[in-house]
C-alpha cells in the first residue's frame, strides 16, 4: 500500500504535526495527551483515506475494468443490443483513486459544475457536480462520470483531451463518498450484477462483444447530459 500522490503533502504536514504534538505531550502531559490521541486518530483516518494500491490487470484485450472501487448500485440496459450503464457508488470506506476503464484516447474532457447530493440517490446522477469523460477504443466510446460526493466535494485529476490512456490507469481521486457511472454503446455484454463489489482496475465489468459493431449516437446528435457540450 502507498499514499495517493493527490494526498501525499497534506498527509506529511498532518503527520509533522501529529509528531509535534506527541513531543509536547511528552514534556507536557495531562490534557495535552488527549489533543496527541485526537490529531492520532485523525492522521490514520486521513491516511486510510488517500491510500492507494499498484493494480496491474493482464486479461482479455475485449473486457471493460471497473473505474473505481465500490458497490453496484445500479445496472440500465445490458442487452447487447441497446445503450447500457453501471453505476457505482463509493463509499468513505472504499479506495477513491479512480481509473481509466479502456484502452484509447481521451476523446473529450469536462468539468460539470452541480449540486452535491449523496452519491447512492438518483438525484446524484442528474445534478452533481461532475468530471465528463470520453475515451474513444477502436471498438467505440465509453463515456465515464466521476460524480463528487455530498461530504469533501471535489475530484482531483490528471487527464488531458488528446492523450493516449491504457486500461487501470490512475485518473485522480474523488474524495469523500461518491459515485461513477460507466455509460456503454451498443455490443457490450454486462459481467456484473447489481450489489457485486468491484475494485478500480482489476474487475471486469463489461466485455466488448466481437460481432456486433457498436455505435453510439453521442456528438453526432447531442450530448447525452444536460450542462456538457
Amino acid at each position: 500500500m502507498k499514499i495517493a500522490a493527490e494526498g501525499a503533502t497534506f498527509v506529511r504536514l498532518l503527520g509533522w504535526l501529529t509528531t509535534g504534538i506527541f513531543l509536547y505531550a511528552v514534556g507536557a502531559g495531562g490534557f495535552s495527551w488527549i489533543i496527541f490521541l485526537l490529531s492520532l486518530a485523525v492522521f490514520l483516518l486521513v491516511l486510510f483515506f488517500y491510500r492507494d494500491y499498484e493494480r496491474i490487470f493482464e486479461g482479455d484485450e475485449n473486457l471493460i475494468l471497473s473505474p473505481s472501487d465500490g458497490r453496484v448500485i445500479e445496472i440500465i440496459g445490458g442487452n447487447k443490443k441497446s445503450t447500457s450503464e453501471i453505476a457505482i457508488f463509493l463509499s468513505i470506506f472504499d479506495v477513491h483513486v479512480i481509473r481509466v476503464p479502456v484502452n484509447g484516447k481521451v476523446k473529450f474532457i469536462k468539468y460539470v459544475e452541480g449540486k452535491y447530493h449523496p452519491g447512492q440517490t438518483k438525484k446524484a446522477s442528474r445534478e452533481n457536480a461532475h468530471l465528463y469523460v470520453e475515451y474513444e477504443t477502436r471498438q467505440g466510446i465509453v463515456i465515464v462520470r466521476y460524480i463528487a460526493g455530498v461530504l469533501a466535494r471535489r475530484i482531483l485529476w490528471d487527464l488531458k483531451e488528446g492523450s493516449d490512456v491504457k486500461r487501470g490507469q490512475k485518473v485522480g481521486i474523488i474524495l469523500l463518498g461518491s459515485r461513477v457511472e460507466i455509460h456503454f454503446p451498443r455490443g457490450i455484454e454486462i459481467l456484473v450484477n447489481e450489489g457485486d463489489k468491484v475494485y478500480g482496475g482489476l474487475t471486469p465489468v463489461a466485455k466488448w462483444i466481437e460481432e456486433e459493431k457498436p455505435k453510439y449516437y453521442l456528438k453526432d446528435t447531442k450530448p447525452l447530459f444536460p450542462g456538457v457540450e
